[in-house]
């Protein structure tokens, strides 16, 4: 791994709201609450992360994120532009036309 720290180092830092965490990484939603459920139902299809995370107390319930929850999620995903990179790679809609099996 690099040591580039990310535009969103500082918007990741100290305990931050559920919501707005969900829409960095899922800035495609216009509505926070579809971020938000897709950032859950992520974090829970990731086994590792998830079980990582409920042992430092994480709850889908929860108003807001802690900064050690907040260090896994970037440990496991990375900070959202490289996370938003990595799903726009692998969603054959946003993918290159010159990239494409013809």
């Amino acid at each position: 791994m690099t040591n580039f720290i990310s535009k969103y180092a500082h918007a990741l830092s100290g305990c931050l709201r559920f919501t707005k965490v969900a829409a960095l990484y899922f800035r495609n939603y216009a509505k926070t609450n579809a971020a938000k459920k897709l950032f859950i139902a992520k974090i829970k299809e990731d086994s590792d992360m998830h079980a990582e995370l409920i042992s430092i107390g994480y709850s889908p319930n929860n108003q807001f994120i802690t900064p050690k929850q907040i260090t896994v999620i970037i440990q496991h995903w990375g900070y959202p532009d490289d996370f938003n990179k990595l799903q726009d790679s692998n969603n054959p809609n946003t993918r290159n036309v010159n990239n494409q099996n013809l």
